[in-house]
């Protein structure tokens, strides 16, 4: 079997929900030991969270827990008692990286933050992934990820232009910030490669949402403007994006450039003489004409057969689709983009896979831990604690 790029490489998960477990999911996937530490009989707050199959709750089988923790090992700890404390110090000397996601004002009182463990571990890398960063006036303020999606300039540029801003679907602003902080958790460790330091490397999911919109600032910066919500029609000079309907009942985004190609594909060569049709800016005074011919078009097709003949002529035309498209998408299938794993308790599953491929390493895909479900190993492997340790420190619910 092929290596994984982080073999040999061990992380201490102590980060919760979202943001933070997408980073160490992706380490694991790498194929770095991650070892998640979660609290004795409680577990990660994500455990709690459906979908569960069949809607009946199960700490064990937590579909968003499943996902984001496949991979890792699975230990409890109690590291706000003195015990646990020095046990998560032993094993921060055999570690690589830490990844966190407590609030700023917590890190220091629980003797996680950067000087702390540095002094433990001078080469250790430390991700820290809170709302606003360990820093300015609004470190340890609340979040959640809409309020971020507000705060960080996406939300206003979603939606129709007559109507209040929206939210993308689901937690993205803790998704793009899991994605930041595993890339700069990967800088720091090649600088350390080079360097034999650690540091802390600092995570701001309004940062991260923030810089979702980096094309903005360059139109505020350049021409003090902002952008509109433009919803799900863009007129511009180049043609029309819009959606239409199509035979099947879905959608399907489409766009009227380059000009000659979408003759060809709506089968209206003879526009291409109509003087009502010459420029871009003739053509924008026509946009309801052109929309008609469009929606003809479509209307007559299954959205599948939109995208091949589109594609035939070099039209970006696409199909919306759907999260059930997705898993029967002939394109995703042949790069096996999903992965099934079977679990104990949930049964199998299929999971969307790690989206980039190597050709000399291998990507790790494992099921997620049960709670404490590798306890023995960690501690009695890597701590060299007894199974008669393990006792004690169960009875004093330490783990």
């Amino acid at each position: 079997m092929q290596p994984g790029i982080l073999d040999g490489i061990r992380v201490i998960d102590l980060s919760q929900d979202i943001a933070g477990p997408s980073c160490t999911k992706m380490l694991a996937e790498m194929g770095a030991e991650v070892i998640k530490i979660e609290r004795p009989g409680v577990g990660d707050p994500t455990r709690r969270a459906g979908p569960f199959r069949a809607d009946v709750p199960n700490s064990e089988a937590s579909g968003l827990f499943l996902y984001l923790n496949t991979g890792k090992k699975g230990i409890t700890l109690d590291i706000k008692s003195s015990v646990g404390r020095k046990l998560l110090a032993e094993m921060v000397k055999q570690a690589d990286i830490l990844v966190e996601s407590f609030e700023p004002k917590d890190v220091e009182v629980m003797g996680l933050d950067y000087e702390t463990l540095e002094a433990i571990n001078s080469r250790l890398i430390v991700t820290s992934v809170s709302n606003f960063g360990h820093t300015g006036p609004y470190r340890d303020y609340k979040a959640t990820d809409i309020v971020s999606f507000a705060m960080g300039g996406s939300m206003s540029l979603v939606g129709e232009p007559d109507r209040p801003p929206l939210k993308l679907p689901g937690p993205m602003t803790h998704y793009w910030a899991g994605v930041h902080a595993f890339s700069g958790t990967m800088v720091a460790f090649m600088y350390r490669e080079f360097s034999g330091e650690g540091q802390h490397v600092d995570v701001s999911i309004l940062e991260t949402t923030a810089s979702q919109t980096n094309s903005e600032y360059l139109r505020y910066a350049y021409k003090g403007e902002s952008s509109v919500r433009a919803g799900n029609t863009a007129r511009y000079m180049g043609g029309i994006n819009q959606l239409q309907r199509t035979k099947d009942g879905g959608y399907v985004i489409v766009a009227t450039t380059p000009w000659e190609n979408f003759l060809q594909l709506i089968e209206k060569p003879e526009l291409a003489s109509d003087p009502r049709f010459a420029t871009r800016e003739d053509r924008m005074k026509q946009g309801q004409e052109l929309d008609s011919y469009i929606s003809e078009y479509t209307a007559g097709l299954p959205k599948e057969e939109v995208l091949q003949k589109a594609q035939a002529h070099r039209m970006t035309w696409a199909p919306i689709n759907t999260v059930a498209d997705l898993f029967t998408s002939p394109q995703l299938e042949s790069r096996g983009y999903f992965k099934t794993l079977d679990h104990p308790v949930a049964g199998s599953l299929q999971y969307p896979g790690f989206p980039v491929s190597f050709d000399n390493t291998a990507i790790r895909h494992e099921r997620a831990p049960l709670l404490g479900e590798h306890n023995l190993d960690v501690y009695t492997e890597l701590l060299g604690l007894s199974k008669e340790d393990l006792v004690k420190l169960r009875q004093l619910d330490v783990i």
